[in-house]
């Protein structure tokens, strides 16, 4: 059988320009195209080419590892998006420590099947991109708000999310990103502990003020009845 050839010399360019595209770990070329190849006839074949088997099967394993140290993955849709923007998003959530990735759909559903996560199976509908965080879901939730913000012309949607292993909905996703930081829950906690123990040890120290009033008192009625 003839190998695919391109059908569009700029296409096959564009693929050649941007390799890492099809690694899975970047966004495609704007549009979200890839290399079309046509099987003998001139039939399309599909869009990105065929994939090695062997590379399928890593591909699983590290989207399989992704979904399962990560503990939220938010899916994003990003059609449309111009390079600009996809490379904006991507230093943004980085320094939040949130981690961008494309995935196919196919592979994703196969790595959350052997990963038995079937609530990533949700999130494979249309081009899609991860957002994930290894432990901290507001953070992920807090970093894609905020650039949604600032970008609110730009295509750019959150389709749903899962956080551990509960399925949400994008209104979760926005609810979330509202939750105040860690440090600043934990200076809450610590001063509210700090608050209780600090009343706890005045109310000791008066109980003690009471119990050596009464004590003395209750001498002083025996003193005053042996005399």
């Amino acid at each position: 059988m003839a190998r695919g050839r391109p059908c569009r010399w700029d296409r096959l360019r564009a693929a050649r320009e941007h390799p890492r595209a099809y690694a899975g770990d970047a966004l495609p070329p704007r549009g979200g195209e890839g290399v079309l190849l046509c099987a003998a006839g001139g039939v399309e074949a599909g869009t990105g080419g065929s994939v090695p088997t062997e590379r399928k099967i890593a591909l699983v394993a590290e989207i399989k590892a992704l979904i399962e140290e990560s503990e939220i993955a938010i899916g994003m849709a990003y059609q449309g998006m111009p390079v600009t923007d996809q490379t904006q998003l991507r230093s943004r959530l980085s320094e939040a420590g949130v981690t961008l990735r494309v995935v196919k759909n196919s592979l994703l559903l196969r790595a959350a099947d052997e990963a038995g996560r079937e609530q990533f199976r949700a999130l494979a509908d249309g081009p899609t991109a991860l957002v994930t965080h290894p432990d901290d879901p507001v953070a992920a939730a807090r970093a894609v708000e905020n650039w949604r913000r600032d970008n609110a012309d730009t295509p750019f949607e959150v389709r749903n999310a899962v956080i551990g292993d509960q399925l949400v909905d994008a209104a979760y996703v926005a609810d979330l990103a509202t939750v105040p930081p860690r440090e600043e829950l934990l200076g809450r906690l610590a001063g509210g502990l700090t608050g209780k123990i600090t009343e706890l040890a005045m109310l000791l120290q008066a109980s003690t003020r009471e119990l050596a009033g009464l004590i003395d008192a209750r001498a002083r009625q025996l003193e005053e009845a042996e005399g």
